[in-house]
């Protein structure tokens, strides 16, 4: 997948932001962004994601497993979005929603992108939260975001993120205000591995991005 130039805000100079990935390589992060305060690598993300707003201005292509993605129409970006590439937001309190359980919010996903029934999105929503290694998943299912430490909020996010086994997931800053930055790491590096997804992690600190742990 090769991302071009994007020009993010008309009244701002314009930015390029560049990220490319070949296939899914063995390497646990196929592409870090590390960028400073201000170069809005969260924008190339998201204009990845089709989640920029209207105004803004984006060029360039983007490709996804031989098909170009930029330029899809709304109902085929919905479809991607999700599905084939996915996205970890940096504050899940944030980006789950506080009304539903985190069960409902990952088996409303499963059926939104594949048609089953509810009761088989909600058997695959606790093998998920089992894969990024929750306590007490069966418990935690049943939980609203609230009720949740920021270490497990993140995980279910990550979760969510895993529910259509993307190709490419978009890490963006997914450690930031945890006190279990090295457990996500070393739990994203697992799942790259075993699903042979690429990752495209987003950070501002030069020392995560050249970690490596074991």
């Amino acid at each position: 997948m090769a991302a071009g130039r994007t020009n993010c805000f008309p009244r701002s100079p314009p930015l390029a932001c560049r990220c490319r990935i070949i296939g899914a390589p063995s390497s646990w992060w196929c592409s870090a962004q590390c960028c400073t305060n201000g170069c809005r690598p969260r924008a190339c993300a998201k204009a990845l994601m089709g989640l920029l707003p209207a105004y803004a201005g984006i060029s360039g292509e983007v490709w996804l497993n031989g098909e170009e993605i930029l330029g899809l129409p709304a109902a085929a970006l919905a479809k991607l979005r999700g599905g084939a590439v996915s996205m970890i937001f940096q504050e899940p309190i944030a980006a789950l929603d506080p009304v539903y359980t985190i069960g409902e919010q990952i088996a409303e996903t499963i059926v939104q992108h594949e048609g089953c029934d509810s009761g088989t999105a909600m058997k695959r929503a606790l093998g998920l939260l089992e894969q990024v290694r929750i306590p007490s998943p069966e418990r935690r299912l049943k939980n609203v975001p609230h009720e949740m430490s920021g270490g497990m909020r993140q995980r279910a996010m990550i979760a969510l993120a895993l529910a259509r086994k993307p190709s490419v997931l978009l890490a963006d800053e997914p450690t930031t205000a945890l006190d279990v930055t090295v457990q996500i790491l070393f739990l994203l590096r697992q799942l790259q591995q075993q699903l042979g997804m690429a990752i495209v992690f987003v950070t501002h600190d030069v020392s995560m991005q050249s970690r490596d742990v074991p």
